[in-house]
């Protein structure tokens, strides 16, 4: 499996989480950009290698980045929170954005199927406003969390969670536990 490349390490999982934003952001303006190359140079090698690499992409990645949010930074955040004012808002933040997920999930289905009839020609072109409502609602998700989960996570969690977090990540995808040069 091809995971995208990362210009920080899992000894800095907030990080990482916002580098697979701008990779999710990065492939929905592609997806965003097929139709008008559909338009131009129809459906040859190149656009079905960009249709390919989409599909992949949201297949591969993005459930791999939403287990890290629900099944290792949440539940760390609640934990966290128990003890602290923040219970209920973390509480309700993590369930708003765990059905956010399955929401993106449920279009995206939709988009796959379209970007699958495309590639076998029962297709000519994109749903675009299918396209545009499933950019509008990750892009969405993901300013919520980062304009909201970041820093109530970056507030609530100890270095002993972001450690054990980063370890959890590094390891779903096959990596090494991350070293924490700074850890006590």
């Amino acid at each position: 499996m091809s995971l995208p490349e990362f210009p920080v390490g899992f000894d800095q999982p907030i990080l990482v989480l916002a580098a697979c934003h701008r990779s999710i952001e990065e492939h929905i303006k592609a997806l965003n950009r097929l139709q008008k190359s559909l338009v131009r140079r129809g459906l040859g090698e190149e656009v079905r290698a960009a249709v390919r690499g989409i599909i992949k992409f949201f297949l591969e990645v993005v459930p791999i980045h939403h287990a890290d949010e629900e099944l290792e930074l949440f539940p760390r955040m609640l934990r966290a929170a128990e003890a602290m004012s923040d219970r209920a808002s973390a509480f309700d933040l993590s369930s708003h954005l765990m059905v956010e997920h399955r929401d993106i999930e449920e279009v995206w289905e939709r988009v796959h199927q379209n970007l699958l009839d495309l590639l076998s020609g029962e297709a000519n072109d994109l749903d675009m406003p299918l396209c545009r409502e499933f950019s509008r609602r990750y892009c969405d998700h993901i300013r919520r969390e980062e304009e909201l989960l970041f820093p109530l996570a970056a507030r609530l969690l100890s270095d002993s969670d972001w450690r054990s977090l980063g370890t959890a990540m590094a390891l779903r995808r096959g990596l090494p536990a991350p070293s924490f040069p700074h850890a006590a």
